[in-house]
Formats: C-alpha cells, structure tokens, sequence
C-alpha cells in the first residue's frame, strides 16, 4: 500500500461535529467510539481537502481524478482515500512555560505503527516523561498541568524524538519559538490521564441568539459548542489506490497531493468566526 502521513496543525479553535452528545454539550466534536479521544472522521477531512485543493491547484479535472466526481454518474472513482485525523498531541494549560502537549503510549505507538516514523524510540516509550531541558518543571521532578500534579522523569530520547518530529509540523524560519517549544514542553502520560485531559480540557463556548423585536434569546437560541484547541496536533494517512480508467499510478497519485504540504486551510464550522484554520504538513517531504 502506498501511502504518506501529514500532520494537521490547528491554528485556530476548530469545531468538527459529531452526533453524540455529552453532557451539557449541545454541539460536541468528533471522538472516538472505543477511546473517546478526537479526531476528524475522514469524511470530513476529505470534503474539506477536496475544496481545498480545487482552490490550490484551480484544475477541476485534476481534481476529479483524484477526488472523484461529485455526480452519482461519476466517470471515475476517487485515486486518493484518507483514515480518519488522530489526535496525537494535545495542550493543556501547564502551571510554568504557558502550557504544554501531551500525548500517551497508546496513542504513540499507534502512530508509530501506521506511519513508521519514530521506530527507534518505540522502545523507549513509557507513561510520565518529559524532554530534558523542559521548561515546565516547578519543584525537583514535578509538573502541574491544570490542576493536577505529575511527577516526570527526563529522557534524552524523548527528547530526540520531538526534535525529529518538530521539524516536519513547523518548517520555516518564522516558526522557531513555537517549535523549541514543543521540543522543551511535550510530554508523556499515562493513558487514563490523556483520556481525562482530551474529555475534559477542550473549550467549551456558549453561544445565544436574539431575538431583535423582543431582546430576549430566542427559543432554542441558547446553546454550548465544543472546539478543539488551537495548537492540537493530529495526523492521517493519505492513501493511493487509482482505479486503472484514470492511468495514474500509485507514485503519481501521490505526487499529486504534495501541492497540499505546508497549505492553511478551513475545516469545520464557522468560519466567519475565524474556526476551523488548521496547516497541514507532510511527515516525509
């Protein structure tokens, strides 16, 4: 199978819906059923890359073939799929340094099996480690993230490996600060932590309508909607699997989609609101 990974970076707070409700939560994200961590289910994702990549590349045909036809009668089936976007790293407010990104072993070494990155610190990987040279330590070997307490050892190769994976999520010159962040304050817990922080700590908005003849809120126009932080990292596999009417190849199907690396584009909802902005970057160009 033919494939690339990109990593999707969100700028602003985005709100990709999901049909479940949770709590007093009106308008959720997009979680998974057996974890309950986000994502983007991929098709989602594929709508919003689809117009995205019409605008970039302004070939319709080209779109078409890799994409597919919007029309039932299409003359081709789509030359590109895509898995759902995983979070992968998730930032919560740290008590020193501003805040940090975590993720967890599950979710690593997911990452690592699909994509195949990072294999050598496979590993290494365990609960509550931070980078050396962290930033967010504020007594001997404990870290505060929110509310909560965590007593973290320090790993060189933790360290080597966000230092990898930091050079592909922020490319340019402009990028520095927040990529010596990331290297400095992303850190490893425990799965259950994880789980709680990426349930608990996304942003929650409460949002009304008026009603201009009364200046009351209309029936029905009071309401909750969940965002995905900014900063969020998450990630999906681009899949070639050309069908032989369109006489493209794996390899070329690909190439195609690199016109999508280091692109801002708009996913979600509200994007009158200045929601849903997220980069994408390629893991291995």
């Amino acid at each position: 199978m033919n494939k690339k990974t990109y990593i999707i970076n969100t700028l602003t707070p985005t709100h990709v819906g999901g049909s479940e409700q949770i709590s007093v939560i009106d308008l959720p994200i997009q979680r998974e059923r057996h974890t309950n961590f986000p994502k983007f289910e991929a098709s989602s994702l594929k709508g919003a890359l689809r117009s995205a990549f019409q605008k970039i590349s302004g070939d319709e045909t080209k779109t078409k073939l890799l994409f597919g036809a919007d029309s039932q009668k299409a003359d081709n089936a789509a030359s590109i799929g895509f898995t759902d976007a995983r979070t992968l790293f998730f930032p919560v407010k740290a008590a020193k340094g501003v805040f940090a990104w975590i993720t967890c072993p599950a979710v690593l070494n997911k990452f690592i099996n699909e994509t195949g990155f990072g294999t050598h610190f496979q590993d290494h990987i365990k609960s509550n480690i931070a980078p050396t040279g962290s930033s967010l330590f504020v007594k001997d070997s404990n870290i505060i993230l929110e509310e909560y307490t965590f007593p973290l050892e320090k790993s060189k190769e933790w360290a080597e490996f966000l230092k990898q994976i930091s050079s592909k999520i922020w490319n340019e010159p402009s990028q520095k600060y927040i990529k010596d962040k990331f290297v400095r304050d992303t850190v490893i817990l425990d799965d259950d932590s994880f789980r709680d922080f990426v349930v608990h700590s996304t942003e929650v908005r409460t949002r009304i309508k008026i009603n201009p003849d009364t200046r009351i809120v209309k029936e029905g126009g009071l309401f909750n909607e969940e965002y995905l932080p900014e900063e969020t990292i998450l990630y999906f596999l681009a899949v070639a699997h050309p069908p032989l009417e369109t006489k493209m190849d794996e390899k070329q199907t690909l190439d195609e989609f690199k016109v999508m690396n280091n692109q801002t584009i708009q996913i979600g909802a509200n994007i009158t609101l200045g929601k849903g902005f997220v980069r994408i970057t390629s893991l291995e160009e």
